[in-house]
């Protein structure tokens, strides 16, 4: 492990200051770094949360220190908490078996690896609280010409929302197979309450005809 870890230390330090040197010389990157996502933006519930759109989320949503468009519904990146927090507890699970049958499988083996990928994705630059800490390899996607199109992290996001839960729920089956079917149903309903509290929206606003401004009934006549 010693000698992968020094490899990819080597690597993440090499791609660092390649891309740092890149930007230096004007290569340009359709504003990808720019529009780079935040870490914290994954744990950030979006003003339209119903039951989790607190104080403190409203603040830095809408911080310029964070955000380089503070209360841009492109910096929407919110994975939940439930999700993590059962990858965390399975990944911690105290004797636990290994991570995963899916593990043994080579169709279920690339599943981690697109997850991070995926993650990268979105992730230009490290960056925490707004503070660009490191240049990640995917940010050479942002230099290449059409590619770069894509540069919002909430156009990456749905990836990483997507293999997410395949990830967690392959490392929980070892584990599932054995648990008595009340609580494979227990951890259903709660695993369900939690996601859909913290995915409802509120309504969003309907205007009435009568509110149009008139141009727009001139317009529809």
């Amino acid at each position: 492990y010693r000698f992968a870890f020094g490899v990819l230390a080597g690597v993440l330090v090499a791609c660092h200051i390649a891309l740092r040197l890149l930007r230096l010389a004007g290569v340009p990157d359709n504003g990808g770094f720019w529009w780079g996502g935040d870490l914290v933006s994954y744990f950030l519930p979006p003003p339209n949360s119903r039951w989790l759109d607190f104080a403190w989320a409203g603040q830095l949503f809408g911080s310029a220190r964070l955000y380089t468009m503070p209360g841009s519904i492109e910096n929407v990146m919110f994975l939940g908490y439930a999700l993590p927090l059962l990858g965390l507890a399975v990944w911690g699970w105290p004797g636990r078996q290994p991570a995963s049958v899916r593990h043994q499988d080579p169709q279920g083996q690339p599943l981690a690896w697109l997850l991070l990928f995926s993650v990268l994705l979105t992730l230009p630059a490290l960056r925490i609280f707004g503070k660009s800490l490191l240049n990640l390899p995917t940010g050479f996607l942002h230099l290449v010409p059409f590619f770069n199109n894509i540069r919002c992290p909430t156009r990456w996001v749905l990836l990483v929302s997507l293999f997410l839960p395949l990830v967690i729920f392959a490392a929980l089956e070892v584990r599932w197979a054995s648990w008595r079917p009340r609580w494979q149903w227990a951890l259903s309903a709660i695993l369900l309450l939690a996601v859909g509290l913290e995915y409802w929206p509120v309504a969003p606003p309907l205007a009435s005809s009568a509110a149009l401004p008139p141009v727009f009934r001139a317009v529809a006549a």
